[in-house]
């Protein structure tokens, strides 16, 4: 080993820089910057890498606040985990070479960063790689990326501008979370799964395109206060939570098919969606899916209905009457209604949701139309329930 002008060399190893210059020249024997090797060197502001270099190892510059810029040489083919975290300073990082790969979290934190060129043959970009780059405004992805990782644009503020690349297949949670000035973003077809909280917290986001088949996760677009109008995949199953919390601008909302559930919150404090139609598929609405939204009504009868479910009850009612064409009745829609003694239902009713009539003490009929093909979980528990049913067909 030795060690020259700061520098601890072994075997071709950078293992830590030892000064404090501001501008530093790494040494052309160095090949690979070891693992935390200019780590918290807080005077560094300007470095040039040796052409022979292979490698950056994880926690290489971990927290190098003053480094401004930086060009990585084309033959390093590796740059490890949290490589740059939290470099503040840093405004411009370039890369040289086709091949490089880059480590989860590589700059995490750089809050200036404002200019990246990345490899051209890219083929992911990791977990976290750009999360709280709040000053890249634009960056250009390569033909040959495939996938983007967990939190991998998270926190980045100021991107305004984002073409995903259709070699992408693959995109991680919360991809894009908190991109407050994303107006736009185009999903491309092959992306089969759209994954939870991909944009949630996207205030501006005005515009999304999703692949015509495929999945959507839970809270993807809660949040996105801009958003106006959603165009969702075939083949959805479910309608997870919190998938539109929060859209207080949307207006339109095209349901497939294919769906078989709403789950909690769904659509919660969409106050200009007025109107929503369930298809004909589903069985299961899940408590305050519709909560805040503006497209459910409430009717003298003291049910509040959307698309023919009765979502909601009120709690002073002692008998209830649903209306011809009642499609279900979504979970603890009537519970808690202490004083319900009777339930009237139709024969079009094919769903009765789980916890429906709970804590209805009162509550005495016994039986349910033959029509119904699916009762939830504790749908009369707490009922006086003298058989296995609990309400009165007509």
């Amino acid at each position: 080993m030795s060690v020259q002008n700061g520098f601890r060399v072994e075997n071709g190893v950078l293992k830590a820089y030892q000064g404090t210059d501001e501008n530093v020249v790494l040494p052309e024997e160095v090949s690979v910057i070891g693992a935390g090797a200019f780590s918290g060197c807080r005077g560094l502001q300007n470095l040039i890498l040796p052409k022979g270099l292979k490698e950056i190892r994880e926690y290489a510059f971990f927290k190098c606040t003053r480094l401004e810029k930086l060009i990585v040489p084309a033959g390093v083919t590796a740059v490890g985990d949290c490589a740059f975290f939290h470099c503040t300073q840093l405004k411009s990082i370039l890369f040289s070479g086709s091949d490089t790969q880059i480590g989860r979290n590589a700059f995490w934190g750089c809050c200036r960063l404002e200019n990246v060129t990345l490899p051209e043959k890219l083929t992911a970009l990791s977990d976290g790689i750009f999360c709280g780059c709040a000053c890249l405004k634009k960056i250009t992805l390569p033909e040959s990326l495939s996938f983007i990782g967990v939190r991998a644009f998270a926190e980045c503020r100021g991107l305004e501008a984002l073409e995903i690349p259709d070699s992408v297949r693959a995109l991680g949670t919360s991809a894009f979370r908190n991109c407050a000035a994303l107006k736009e973003l185009r999903i491309p077809a092959s992306v089969q799964k759209v994954p939870c909280n991909l944009l949630e917290g996207c205030k501006t986001l005005e515009r999304i395109t999703l692949p015509k088949q495929g999945t959507v996760g839970a809270g993807a677009f809660s949040g996105c206060e801009s958003l106006k109008a959603v165009l969702l995949p075939k083949g959805m199953r479910v309608l997870g939570e919190n998938t539109f919390a929060g859209c207080t601008a949307l207006e339109r909302v095209e349901l497939p098919k294919s769906l078989l559930s709403i789950e909690r919150h769904a659509f919660y404090g969409c106050g200009r969606l007025r109107r929503l139609s369930i298809p004909q598929g589903v069985t299961a609405v899940a408590y305050r899916a519709f909560e805040g939204c503006a497209a459910k009504s409430k009717g003298e009868n003291g049910l509040v209905q959307l698309s023919g479910w009765v979502i909601e009850a009120d709690e002073q009612l002692t008998a209830a009457k649903l209306p011809g064409g009642c499609l279900g009745i979504a979970n603890s829609a009537f519970a808690d209604c202490r004083r319900l003694q009777k339930v009237f239902l139709p024969k079009t009713v094919r769903s009765i949701g789980g916890c429906a009539f709970y804590g209805c003490v009162k509550l005495k009929a016994d039986f349910v139309p033959q029509t119904v093909t699916q009762i939830g979980k504790d749908a009369f528990k707490g009922c006086i329930l003298p058989g296995k049913r609990a309400c009165t067909a007509r």
